[in-house]
């Protein structure tokens, strides 16, 4: 489309692919391609299947480049044997322009993927209005590297309200900044919109394991939830990770669930950088057979003696850089700790009279209110 208006009601587009390795084509929405004008969606289906995959391009069977997109109840099936992606934008690549989606699902399967790039659905410098969605992954082997394996906005603006991201993984490894969403240089609000993962066996690398944000992100009322077997991480906070710019994050309970989990880095949950975030009333809880101790709340450069523990407590801000505080009263039940927990705060006072800060990753493993 090139201009004009067109309404789609009640249509089916359907692909069936054998060997695309064979082929040496870009793809730039094999299903629909937007650079001007206005496209209505209402009950349509798109059923991608591919046997052996090789599949390059921006937004595999959508690629808008202006104009409005209004997507409503719909559904879009992506089915692989085995597949090499190098995309931007797997299924949906919003370039410019406006894109509505309302009460539809996004369903991705593989047996064997090999993801590289950006975002399953991706927004460059457009704006997308996304509600009452959901989005599902299965993967039985899957290697994903790039960035936000699911949502990708590198400087537009999201907006997502009641949207679910559901993953279902066997065996996984990953180096992703942002293991669901990334945020660039734009603005990224999800509201009522949680984040589940079920894995097997894994390992990541990189920032993030859920959302990894650069711009201006606020999530509220989204819980994350984490079911793994058997679970390895190296990298920057497992859940989310605030290099530079705004986080806000209240009421997103983070719950962690395994046999064996792994976590080498800085951050077991949350890494904030030289951003920074608003936090609170967002309880973590964590439960593992076997887990090596580490921090899992990273605020860098304060040595705030209970930082680790703000999870279930008030809303507050955390300011980049914010050096050490030592107002603050400890929060109910720290004084059970006794002795050490008071050296700990000695120790730190010293460092403050020498004007030094000292590392924030303590081996420690934070339950709720309490340490170890």
């Amino acid at each position: 489309m090139a201009g004009g208006r067109v309404n789609f009601l009640r249509c089916t587009f359907w692909d069936l692919e054998y060997l695309t390795p064979l082929t040496d084509r870009l793809r730039f929405g094999d299903d629909i391609f937007l650079l001007r004008g206005e496209a209505y969606f209402t009950g349509c289906i798109w059923v991608l299947n591919t046997v052996f995959g090789l599949d390059t391009g921006m937004g595999l069977a959508i690629s808008q480049w202006g104009g409005l997109m209004v997507i409503n109840f719909c559904a879009m099936i992506v089915n692989n044997f085995a597949s090499f992606t190098v995309v931007i934008g797997q299924a949906v690549f919003l370039a410019t322009g406006g894109m509505i989606i309302n009460g539809s699902q996004f369903m991705f399967n593989s047996a064997v993927e090999n993801f590289n790039g950006v975002g399953a659905l991706t927004v460059g410098a457009g704006v997308a209005i996304i509600t009452a969605t959901a989005i599902q992954d299965f993967y039985g082997i899957l290697g994903a590297f790039g960035m936000g394996f699911d949502w990708s906005n590198t400087a537009g603006v999201i907006v997502t309200s009641h949207v679910a991201i559901n993953q279902f993984l066997g065996i996984v490894y990953s180096g992703l900044l942002g293991g669901f969403a990334f945020n660039g240089a734009g603005v990224y609000i999800g509201h009522f919109s949680p984040f589940v993962s079920f894995s097997c066996i894994g390992a990541e690398a990189g920032a993030g394991g859920v959302a990894y944000n650069v711009g201006i992100t606020s999530f509220h009322w989204s819980p994350v939830v984490v079911f793994a077997s058997i679970w390895a991480s190296f990298m920057y906070g497992s859940m989310t990770t605030v290099p530079a710019g705004f986080l806000v994050w209240i009421y997103c309970p983070l719950i962690q669930i395994s046999a064996i989990e792994v976590f080498y880095g800085i951050g077991g949950s949350i890494f904030v950088g030289l951003g920074a975030a608003v936090m609170g009333r967002s309880p973590f809880f964590g439960l593992h057979a076997i887990e090596n101790p580490h921090a899992d709340f990273w605020i860098m450069g304060s040595c705030e003696p209970f930082s680790e523990a703000w999870a279930g407590g008030p809303i507050r801000l955390y300011k980049p850089l914010q050096g050490c505080d030592f107002q603050e009263e400890p929060p109910e039940g720290e004084e059970k700790i006794g002795k050490p927990g008071g050296e700990r705060r000695q120790r730190q006072m010293t460092y403050q009279d020498q004007g030094t800060l000292p590392a924030m990753n303590h081996s420690s493993s934070v339950r709720g209110n309490s340490s170890n």
